[in-house]
């Protein structure tokens, strides 16, 4: 990643500390999981969860529009979000029928669900899975010249609206026949790495989690916020949310020179994680090597078991 762009995630990332949100809506049940590591005055494991609730007692509104590919069934998607907005993505998979398990990716800042379809997901559709890429707020076909997506609110937006619309996204995609529901992995990365930790953590549908470059440099700053706002801040910590997943599995893919998602933040995300958990290594910056993605593919294959397939 050039410079430029590092410095401007830098500061993306350290303004949270200044991010408001909505009020919470009505609290769901407690797990059991503590985080000895978290800050003494964090919100509970309940008052967590609030802001991540969504109502899913109708299927989704999604519009479907196929698309030309070579060697998948491609479609494109506008879904209504829990907020009553377009939400715009693609969904690929194996052109021959068949129940796949599905694999949600997250894109990081900068990027988009092109990116991520095109650097996991054709790999993963040639592995027998079916994938499933949201714009966050602000990015992609959702992008606003008169809205910064670097502007703290906005990325405080993305985290939250982002996980609600993939709870949303994952009601639509086991309706489907040709989805196995007890099969959903996740690719994060950076950003969508948090977001991932996130709705991992609240959303036991998803089976196994591949968090790439992924840590937590939001909660070191809870201190230097005034009480009032701090609760809102600690929704958007993956520390605090990622013990949640557990039982479920978890692979960290991480960069040991990385000057964007430092190594305390990436540590600490690890360490607040429970069993079962692996973290592996890489000697690059944020921008991890393409073997990466090699290694998350072959991972969740090994977890969710998709069929060979034959790609036309």
């Amino acid at each position: 990643m050039k410079s430029p762009l590092r410095a401007n995630l830098v500061t993306l990332l350290r303004a949270a500390a200044a991010l408001s949100f909505l009020a919470s809506v009505t609290a769901v049940r407690a797990q059991t999981y503590q985080n000895r590591n978290a800050p003494g005055d964090s919100p509970s494991w309940q008052e967590l969860l609030k802001p991540y609730e969504v109502l899913n007692n109708r299927d989704p509104m999604v519009t479907e529009e196929t698309r030309t590919a070579s060697q998948s069934l491609s479609t494109h998607i506008i879904m209504i979000g829990p907020r009553g907005e377009k939400v715009t993505g693609g969904f690929l998979r194996p052109k021959q029928e068949g129940s796949y398990p599905v694999v949600l990716l997250l894109h990081g800042p900068f990027s988009d669900k092109e990116a991520v379809l095109k650097s996991y997901g054709i790999p993963l559709v040639a592995n027998g899975f079916a994938v499933l890429a949201l714009d966050a707020p602000y990015y992609g076909e959702r992008k606003n010249s008169e809205i910064d997506p670097l502007d703290t609110t906005n990325l405080g937006d993305s985290i939250l609206e982002g996980v609600r619309e993939y709870r949303r996204a994952i009601d639509w995609l086991i309706s489907r026949k040709d989805i196995d529901s007890h099969r959903i992995g996740l690719i994060g990365f950076s950003l969508g790495a948090m977001m991932g930790t996130i709705l991992g953590a609240v959303d036991d549908r998803v089976q196994d989690v591949v968090l790439c470059g992924g840590g937590d440099p939001i909660v070191s700053f809870a201190a230097n916020v005034p009480v009032g706002k701090r609760d809102r801040m600690y929704s958007i910590c993956p520390s605090l949310f990622i013990g949640h997943i557990s039982p479920r599995r978890i692979l960290m893919l991480n960069a040991r020179l990385d000057t964007v998602m430092v190594l305390p933040a990436t540590l600490r995300l690890f360490d607040a994680a429970a069993e079962p958990k692996t973290i592996e290594w890489y000697d690059t910056d944020h921008q991890l090597p393409y073997s990466h993605v090699n290694r998350a593919v072959s991972w969740l294959s090994q977890q969710l078991n998709p069929a060979p397939i034959k790609l036309n």
